[in-house]
């Protein structure tokens, strides 16, 4: 909860992180969190904290808080891996970050060095299990395969359904979700474009708004493309990682629109 406000408030303003922090806090499946401890909710405020960091690197020119950042994310990543779900976002925005620094080659290098180093040393147990134990690392490469494996046939009803699943999860009331996940999405589609367009916020503060869309947007593509058992529903705790930043972008179309 302090860290979905600090990261909201450094952001786009105190305004928006106090209302981020209580959208948050009274959320159903926040409080739902505290009954119990797991993977997804341990990680949660980790992941949180790499954003902050993250920006907090961009915001003040700071290399150490980027490779802060990393080593924060992919500690997040290793606590459940929804997280590397968002990788192609964070990387890219590191990237740009970067650039926008214009810095030369070697920081880019030191990003990268950090980045499989740290990767390398948090999965040192999982590569020791897998080299004594090959069987269950056989067994883990066929249900990966399996997981990854696209059906063409099932992305459309694949979307109704992480939809639904996302909004069940997000809203309070399933009365709201049982409207048109589609209503919902086309309503929230249509609040971005006027946020874009029509409000009166800072350029900076769109571009953070933008990375974390397209972050949401690139979740929803690869929940979209993996694939699961006909028998088994879309686990909802892989929509961890977007419940803070849902919140703290919802908070700020609404405030921007007022």
């Amino acid at each position: 909860l302090l860290l979905v406000y600090m990261l909201a408030r450094s952001m786009f303003g105190k305004s928006v992180g106090l209302a981020a922090a209580v959208f948050f806090g009274f959320g159903q499946s926040i409080v739902a969190q505290s009954n119990f401890i797991w993977q997804p909710w341990v990680m949660q405020p980790f992941f949180l904290l790499s954003i902050l960091l993250l920006y907090q690197g961009h915001t003040r020119q700071s290399y150490q808080f980027l490779l802060g950042s990393i080593a924060v994310f992919l500690f997040a990543a290793t606590l459940h891996q929804s997280v590397y779900a968002l990788i192609p976002t964070y990387v890219l925005s590191i990237g740009f970050i970067l650039w926008k620094w214009q810095k030369s080659r070697a920081y880019y290098m030191g990003v990268i060095t950090t980045f499989f180093s740290i990767f390398s040393l948090l999965h040192l147990p999982l590569f020791f299990y897998f080299w004594r134990e090959r069987a269950s690392l056989f067994s883990f490469s066929n249900s990966s395969h399996a997981f990854l494996t696209i059906h063409p046939g099932d992305l459309a009803s694949n979307l109704s359904a992480r939809m639904k699943i996302f909004f069940d999860f997000f809203f309070v009331h399933e009365a709201i979700v049982s409207l048109s996940v589609f209503l919902l999405l086309g309503f929230s589609i249509l609040s971005l474009v006027g946020y874009f367009y029509y409000t009166k916020q800072e350029k900076t503060q769109k571009g953070f708004m933008l990375i974390l869309v397209l972050a949401m947007a690139q979740f929803f593509a690869v929940a979209i493309l993996v694939s699961v058992s006909p028998l088994i529903p879309f686990p909802i705790r892989y929509f961890t990682p977007l419940l803070g930043i849902m919140v703290i972008s919802s908070a700020e179309i609404a405030i921007g629109h007022f």
